[in-house]
């Protein structure tokens, strides 16, 4: 399995913890957090992904310290978004990442 640099877990805690309805979790191995039971950010050995939707994916993607997330090659998931750095100012996008999930596993 591969490993995941521990200073991005750190990072999706301290983002996290000011998020309502997010439960840490391990899925596979890897720092999750969830809500209603669903995944919504992670930490990967790329970096943090979270899932925001489509659309609000390709408004994020290309900005500084985000991209298309491609768990492998040619296959993207169109929902998710990578965060490489720049963390801080892509704050919003842990909390997208919550909102969206928990209105699509209601």
């Amino acid at each position: 399995m591969p490993k995941y640099n521990p200073e991005h877990e750190t990072v999706m805690n301290n983002m996290m913890k000011s998020v309502p309805n997010a439960t840490s979790e391990k899925m596979f191995g890897f720092p999750v957090y969830k809500t209603n039971g669903t995944m919504a950010v992670s930490v990967k050995p790329e970096g943090i992904i979270a899932k925001v939707g489509e659309k609000r994916a390709q408004e994020l993607i290309g900005k500084p310290g985000v991209s298309v997330y491609e768990p492998q090659k040619g296959r993207v998931w169109k929902e998710w978004v990578l965060l490489t750095d720049n963390f801080d100012a892509n704050k919003a996008v842990f909390s997208d990442a919550i909102n969206y999930v928990s209105k699509q596993s209601k």
